[in-house]
């Protein structure tokens, strides 16, 4: 046996359309965690060695034959900051050895600090610009959220429809087999009147048809039953193969069918569409797309202007016979030289930066209508499901005196068959009308239903029971 709630958290953990969408999530976090790192701080290192050999091709080259080893390290830190400044610092060192006579020593040592640091003054100025690459990944981690979050809606709406269509399809194969008796009895009734002579031949031949025809009936209700549970086994443990070919599934939430006149569950059409508007996971994430349409635009204009950018280093040095003297010499800050530039870029027509403007700028109006569009047919859509849950509503005590009408007329109609003042055929179409009676009442029991399934879905409520139960059915609830 199986409840609709064990279906439903069932299908929300080993549904295959909610794996494929649960990665989505984790590589839009890798998108963020690629969109923080530019502002990682990078270490670098480099050693090298150079040799040289000059012939000397006068007295001031410092010999005939002029010979020069260079080995050098340098290593630092880089990093860009939030407001768009770069800084640089690096330790250098140099160790030349030479056999010119103009040297000083044989052997030299020189280092350096080297403090580098570019401030940008227009283009690319600012947290907001520098901040849009990971504004827009966290914008996409949540759109791919919501994209979950839907596609959980769907498959928990899909799954309660086939539960309510397994168990209309089990309620429709009783129905069938009562059918079945009801006509064998009707059968052995009128071979009975046919030995007193009170029924002809031909209401035998009637009768036996009617068997027929029931028996073929429930096959088919038999086979729906079955068809039934491969749809919801589907949806409930789709790779579970042992389950699909040996669990059988009994529906342990049934239709209200003993119940009186069945009345609406108080449905406010505005507080649902109130609720769509508010929680609709579709249109969360076009509205998400909206803003990130927004910082595109604030990026590309940001970049309409020239590029303006201050750069300024200072580096302190030393130079002696040993590397320890040397950055001893270096720390004292009594050699150094430093530099300030203004560096200006501006291209002439600017048409690139133009362009990706415009695009930008077009493509917030468009997802501003995508949005207006969706929650237009939000309300469309909702409006519909909350009219077909009253139309089924009305459809089921519509359905429930008909039956009542048609059990009354054929337990009439057999009474009289009884007695004589009826064929076979009148009173099996009576009977017949009654079991039509029945699969309609239980028909819209399913549908009204599933029409709940849909407007819960239209609304975005399809998870609150699931919650209310303490299930949190998406791995970051909203």
């Amino acid at each position: 046996s199986i409840s609709l709630e064990q279906a439903l958290v069932s299908a929300l953990e080993r549904n295959l359309d909610l794996r494929v969408e649960s990665h989505a999530p984790l590589l839009r976090e890798a998108d963020l965690t690629l969109a923080r790192s530019r502002f990682d701080p990078v270490g670098f290192w480099r050693l090298s060695r150079q040799r040289s050999i000059q012939q000397g091709s006068s007295q001031l080259a410092g010999g005939n034959t002029v010979q020069q080893i260079v080995d050098q390290m340098r290593t630092g830190v880089r990093k860009t900051g939030l407001l768009g400044t770069s800084y640089d610092v690096a330790v250098g060192g140099r160790r030349t050895a030479s056999n010119s006579s103009f040297a000083n020593q044989r052997v030299q040592y020189a280092t350096d600090v080297t403090l580098t640091v570019t401030q940008p003054l227009l283009r690319n100025l600012g947290f907001a610009v520098n901040r849009t690459d990971i504004e827009v990944a966290e914008t996409g981690l949540d759109q791919a959220y919501y994209t979950f979050q839907n596609v959980a809606i769907d498959v928990v709406t899909r799954t309660e429809k086939a539960y309510w269509d397994l168990v209309f399809a089990r309620e429709n194969q009783e129905i069938q087999a009562d059918s079945l008796r009801l006509a064998e009895e009707s059968l052995q009734i009128t071979r009975l009147k046919l030995d007193v002579g009170t029924a002809s031949t031909i209401d035998v031949l009637d009768s036996q048809s009617d068997v027929a025809e029931a028996r073929r009936v429930l096959i088919q209700a038999d086979n729906q039953v079955k068809d039934a549970e491969d749809q919801l086994k589907g949806l409930v443990r789709p790779s579970d193969m042992g389950w699909l070919w040996n669990v059988t599934l009994v529906p342990t939430s049934l239709l209200p069918l003993d119940a009186g006149r069945v009345r609406a569950p108080g449905i406010d059409l505005f507080q649902s569409i109130d609720h769509a508007l508010t929680y609709r996971p579709d249109l969360l994430s076009l509205r998400l797309g909206v803003s990130r349409q927004g910082l595109e635009v604030q990026r590309a204009k940001n970049q309409l202007l020239p590029k303006v950018d201050v750069e300024g280093s200072v580096t302190w040095n030393g130079l002696e016979d040993s590397f320890e003297e040397a950055m001893d010499t270096t720390t004292t800050a009594d050699f150094y030289d430093w530099q300030v530039a203004l560096a200006v870029e501006i291209p002439f027509g600017n048409r690139a930066a133009m362009a990706r403007y415009q695009q930008a700028l077009v493509g917030l109006r468009q997802a501003s209508d995508q949005v207006e569009r969706a929650e237009r047919a939000a309300v469309l859509e909702v409006r519909a499901a909350v009219r077909e849950v009253d139309s089924k509503l009305a459809e089921i005590n519509a359905a429930k005196e008909a039956k009542g009408f048609a059990r009354a007329k054929w337990e009439a109609e057999r009474t009289r068959y009884q007695s004589g003042e009826r064929t076979a055929f009148e009173v099996n179409e009576f009977r017949n009308d009654y079991i039509r009676a029945r699969f309609n009442e239980v028909r819209a029991f399913t549908e009204y239903f599933k029409a709940l399934a849909d407007l819960k879905k239209s609304e975005s409520s399809a998870l609150e029971r699931l919650r209310e139960s303490g299930y949190r059915p998406l791995p970051r609830d909203r």
